[in-house]
């Protein structure tokens, strides 16, 4: 919560009170504005006093500092735009003092105020409160706001955590997404990211204890105090090898080989006829393996059974450094899902011809009607990079079958991408194809909002479609702080300002202030002053 000199902070006491705060010395704060002889004023000197005393954790000074102590109608004799700021240093203080009603009805109101008001950091005390008064609803909306609407927020991971633990017994799937997401924030701290990691561990282990395993592994590499995720990695291991398992467990910290959950675990392995994982088992250890690093581990689980087992195949394909030259005519290979995924493999590898023999083979069988459930826009997208050294004339008749798909996905919303970017070097209409790409890409692609705003930025130039236009960059206006998301969300506020939708276009314009540079700031203002009323 800055205090921002453009309040008419001139005395220099009081400047010197605000650089303390700044400098992380609020008792020196305290010490000079209490020497003011018109420190009670309301104004800059009083709320940087209540913010001094509510660093110190003294929230009833604080709140005597803001003249709210009493619960009356306090905010009423200050400024207007220091009523936010005001409203939010409240709220905090009521919170140190146990207050929590009055805490959310001062937050809440921050959040509507103007000022330097730090509305990312009054969602997540709201949410907070909410959920510890009994109001998970209010929690839940509270966390979603800042998890969805504050991409570059500090307090964004809390957020997210926050909104996973909110909504992960009723639903686990968009809890497992948001706390996916959370992992990656590399400033996340440390409290979040043990919270998240064990929560994320608890809805992967029954279904999925290879996924529990790569986290529990990653996180407590990364975290000077694991928590629970030894515990974690021990019970995944349980799942995918007993035997392994059993000395995992046995192997644990004192403290976590007492608890009930992990006595349970080996009791249950001591009493069970066979330590032997199964062949499910082992396939999913190997992926863990393989994405934690250990591909030649990955590969002594997977060897013995790919020549057999498609699964097991399919799986080996994707663990770099592996010779799949030697499958090609193994019994696994006839598999139309296992020969797809060799077929790939060879490719990638530089083996275009044994790639394309194979893969060849697998679309006639497909043709044939003898390779039912197989993704034909994979099928034909590594046909197509198979034949393109081997035969460029089948390549093309493959781009071309596959463009001719209408079926949302990656395979065929990335050859639209290809093909745009070919008619844009030929002179084609590249934003035909674009448009048609972003249609089809998922929403999670890394060219999606990039199709999104080539497609929809034609339509606006041309005036026309402007309906089609917003539908296209809606979504990933709001997905996250890119270059193409706020190319998109930018485009959104125009399209919103056409269609005479002057609250939208506020909204994204305005979202956008914080993230603009030096050339985008003057322009952006004056998009910004031609939607206020009275213009």
């Amino acid at each position: 919560m800055a205090i921002h000199r453009v309040w008419g902070a001139e005395d220099p006491t009081v400047e010197a009170a605000i650089e303390a705060m700044g400098n992380g010395l609020p008792a020196q704060s305290v010490q000079l504005l209490q020497s003011l002889p018109d420190h009670g004023r309301v104004g800059i000197a009083r709320l940087t006093l209540a913010r001094a005393y509510l660093a110190l954790g003294r929230g009833e000074d604080s709140l005597q500092a803001l003249g709210a102590a009493s619960g009356m109608n306090w905010i009423a004799d200050w400024p207007v735009l220091h009523r936010g700021t005001a409203e939010q240093c409240a709220g905090e203080a009521l919170i140190l003092t146990g207050d929590d009603r009055r805490a959310r009805l001062c937050l809440d109101q921050a959040c509507r105020q103007s000022g330097s008001v730090a509305v990312d950091r009054c969602l997540a005390l709201l949410s907070e409160l909410c959920r510890k008064t009994g109001d998970p609803k209010a929690a839940t909306d509270y966390a979603r706001v800042l998890w969805e609407e504050w991409p570059r927020s500090s307090y964004r991971g809390h957020g997210g955590v926050l909104l996973a633990e909110l909504i992960a017994a009723q639903h686990p799937d968009e809890a497992r997404a948001i706390l996916a997401g959370v992992r990656l924030i590399d400033t996340l701290a440390e409290a979040d990211r043990l919270r998240a990691a064990e929560l994320l561990c608890s809805l992967l282990l029954d279904k999925r204890p290879g996924a529990c395993l790569v986290v529990a592994e990653q996180e407590a590499r990364r975290l000077p105090s694991p928590g629970q995720l030894p515990l974690y990695r021990a019970l995944a291991m349980c799942a995918l090898d007993p035997q392994e398992g059993l000395r995992t467990l046995q192997a644990l910290s004192g403290d976590l080989r007492t608890t009930p959950t992990a006595q349970a675990a080996l009791e249950r392995l001591r009493a069970a006829p066979v330590h032997q994982a199964d062949v499910g088992m082992i396939i999913e250890r190997a992926h863990a393996e393989a994405e934690l690093g250990r591909a030649d581990r990955a590969r002594t689980l997977l060897l013995p059974l790919a020549t057999d087992q498609p699964a097991a195949l399919i799986a080996l394909s994707d663990v770099p450094g592996t010779d799949m030259g030697a499958f090609i005519d193994s019994p696994a290979a006839r598999n139309p899902m296992a020969a797809l995924a060799l077929g790939r493999a060879l490719v990638v590898a530089d083996r275009a011809a044994d790639g394309w023999t194979l893969l060849r083979r697998i679309l006639s069988a497909y043709d044939a009607g003898q390779a039912a459930g197989l993704p034909l826009a994979d099928l034909l997208t590594w046909a197509g990079r198979a034949a393109e050294a081997v035969d460029p004339q089948a390549a093309a008749a493959l781009r071309q079958r596959l463009l001719s798909l209408d079926q949302p996905g990656q395979a065929t919303g990335q050859a639209w991408c290809d093909e745009a970017e070919r008619r844009s070097r030929e002179g084609g209409d590249a934003e035909a194809a674009w448009e048609r790409a972003a249609h089809l890409l998922p929403q999670d692609h890394p060219w999606a909002a990039a199709a999104a705003w080539r497609a929809a930025r034609n339509l606006v130039d041309q005036g026309i479609r402007l309906a089609d236009a917003r539908r296209l960059v809606e979504v990933p206006a709001w997905a996250g702080s890119d270059v193409d998301q706020l190319r998109c969300r930018f485009l959104l506020a125009q399209i919103a300002e056409r269609t005479g939708d002057r609250q939208a276009a506020l909204r994204a314009a305005n979202s956008l202030l914080p993230l603009a540079d030096a050339t985008q700031l003057p322009r952006l203002q004056q998009f910004i002053a031609r939607l206020l009323p009275g213009n």
